[in-house]
């Protein structure tokens, strides 16, 4: 009875020996929790890193008892690696970018989706920020890395798209070019980027029409309209292209599509008789070429103003003998 007695008070001693150990390590955890926040909100930011990894390391230990101060821990982290992050890109971009991917990796691995999403966001910033810095430098492939490390991170960052585009004009690669520029467009689109969103359709539809030019201008009628149907994927009341298209298919005989191509220049001009001229030429051009001497002399008559005029006379009075 007494040896059984003494095993039971030893085995007491032991529980209450464990649970004090228990009690002094949540306690612990605690403190040094505290000693984080204290450290975060004199953004000491190092500091408060180290003291909640301390905070983590113990409560792994603590099983059930630790799992509140583990949560909020985990919760805190990747708020320290992002305002740290903000603090220093401006001097230290590397480990800025560094800080931020600690950030989310740490905040995936909980999922904390709030504050992944939030680092992933500051980190798509950063790669833009460090492609900018190499572009400068010239090292387009590197800044092109870098913009796509950006888009990796946050799908919809769209000026990471407008800057590869701009790097790929730099380098001649056109297909490239149209791809990523279009992508962006949709995406600036889509997240109502205003700002992106005008300048991409400002370089790709320019872009794109003043390659059409230069290939109208060498007799290249397919390559000028296959560059101006580009041109108008950017803009689609790009009133230029349109008066343009229709011109080339009328050199290309494509009549339906050269009138289809002046009416729509013409719903989007909104200058005077004179402005319309040019486009009313072409389009009495298409209807003279489908024949249709009624609808092509209603056209030249529309077009005889300013360098127009005599061209369209000589139309109406000497080729199409309109009024007879």
């Amino acid at each position: 009875m007494k040896s059984t007695m003494r095993k039971i008070s030893v085995l007491l001693l032991l529980v209450l020996f464990v649970s004090s150990a228990f009690t002094q390590d949540l306690n612990k955890a605690k403190e040094i929790y505290n000693e984080g926040a204290q450290a975060y909100n004199k953004k000491e930011y190092e500091k408060a890193i180290e003291s909640f990894n301390e905070v983590l390391d113990i409560c792994s230990q603590l099983g059930p008892d630790g799992e509140e101060i583990k949560m909020q821990t985990e919760m805190q982290l990747p708020e320290v690696y992002i305002s740290y992050a903000k603090s220093i890109y401006k001097d230290d971009i590397d480990k800025a970018i560094e800080l931020t991917e600690k950030a989310s990796e740490f905040a995936a691995s909980t999922s904390n989706m709030t504050s992944e999403e939030k680092a992933n966001q500051l980190v798509a910033q950063l790669y833009n920020v460090k492609g900018k810095m190499v572009y400068k430098q010239k090292n387009l492939d590197e800044a092109v890395d870098y913009f796509k490390k950006a888009i990796a991170k946050d799908s919809s960052y769209s000026e990471a798209y407008f800057l590869i585009g701009v790097v790929y004009k730099k380098q001649d690669k056109d297909e490239a070019f149209k791809e990523v520029m279009l992508k962006g467009k949709k995406v600036a689109d889509k997240n109502n980027d205003r700002k992106v969103y005008s300048k991409i359709v400002k370089i790709g539809k320019t872009h794109y029409y003043n390659k059409a030019i230069k290939k109208q201008k060498a007799n290249n009628m397919e390559g000028a309209k296959k560059n101006l149907v580009t041109s108008l994927l950017f803009d689609e009341e790009f009133e230029n292209a349109y008066y343009l298209l229709s011109l080339v298919n009328n050199e290309l005989k494509k009549y339906d599509e050269a009138i289809t191509a002046a009416e729509k220049a013409l719903e989007l001009n909104n200058g005077t008789d004179t402005d319309k001229a040019k486009i009313y030429f072409e389009l009495g051009r298409a209807y003279q070429g489908k024949d249709n001497k009624e609808k092509a002399c209603e056209a030249y008559k529309d077009a005889m103003y300013g360098a127009y005029t005599k061209s369209s006379e000589y139309q109406r009075n000497e080729i199409l003998k309109c009024g007879e």
